[in-house]
């Protein structure tokens, strides 16, 4: 009994110092395996102390549930065949030199069910672990396609807001409500407003009067229902700048067919535009 006790006592002393040690220093992700071997090896052999000492073949189970243990925790092959054919060695050493007893060919062959539902459990563990590795760097493909894109995305919204920005032609965004939410600066350079007066505006404050009942009569159902306000001529009211006080009337078109004095006067203008879009798609 004393060398059994020994032995158990020498094993579990073994692992907690392994056990502290890899505490301090984690191990390697390539020595992993080995250490579980290392382990492995220290129960085997207190397995195999106490068989010597003690040939009871129902002592079987702890083989049992060290191979069980080795299929959910190792993920080699190699590494679990050695697991399994050191546990079928202590069993076989053990068996050979007991005394002859029919309980040794049961307990043989419930460890031999136990080696199979070991590979069986390493098995499933390794093809779960190979289709979410799988998974994982798919889904590290699509994170790294869709960061492009939002990328690319990105640069392109900036490029067209240089091109609204700086473009040579009078341009305004609206919402829903008709509100003003964004202009150019050639819009601001022509009319005299800054961007904070007119930005969440109506756009018919800053039309004149006549303009402004057009544009609310035909010009805005007109434009969400078709998506466009062609051949209508609007004027804004502009702010002279050299005079606070006074205004005056400029007009700005909206149509795609102009007058020919407008057509000459703005085709410098629209073609450096389109150059602009071009340039930048």
């Amino acid at each position: 009994v004393v060398p059994t006790t020994a032995a158990a006592g020498g094993a579990c002393v073994f692992n907690a110092i392994l056990w502290l040690v890899i505490r301090r220093r984690p191990v390697p992700p390539a020595w992993a395996h080995a250490v579980g071997a290392v382990i492995a090896g220290s129960l085997l052999f207190s397995q195999a102390v106490y068989f010597a000492w003690v040939p009871d073949p129902r002592e079987t189970t702890s083989l049992m549930l060290l191979a069980i243990a080795a299929g959910g925790l190792v993920a080699s092959r190699r590494w679990l065949a050695a697991n399994l054919a050191g546990g079928l060695a202590v069993f076989a050493s053990a068996a050979l030199r007991a005394p002859s007893d029919p309980q040794w060919l049961h307990f043989g062959f419930a460890f031999a069910f136990s080696a199979v539902l070991a590979v069986l459990f390493h098995e499933v563990r390794l093809r779960t672990l190979h289709r979410l590795h799988a998974s994982l760097e798919a889904l590290e493909l699509e994170l790294a396609e869709r960061a492009r894109a939002e990328e690319a995305l990105r640069q392109g919204e900036a490029r067209l807001r240089r091109i609204y920005d700086f473009a040579p032609v009078m341009m305004h965004s609206i919402d829903a409500e008709g509100r003003l939410v964004a202009v150019n600066e050639k819009w601001l350079a022509e009319t005299g407003y800054a961007r904070e007066e007119v930005i969440g505006r109506s756009i018919t404050s800053v039309l004149t009067p006549e303009s402004a009942e057009i544009v609310v009569r035909e010009g805005m159902p007109r434009l969400w229902r078709t998506g466009a306000i062609r051949d209508r001529r609007f004027s804004a009211i502009e702010v002279d700048l050299s005079d606070p006080e006074a205004t005056r009337r400029v007009a700005f078109e909206l149509a795609r067919e102009r007058p020919a004095t407008t057509l000459v006067h703005n085709a410098g203008a629209v073609a450096r535009t389109k150059k602009m879009f071009r340039r930048a798609f």
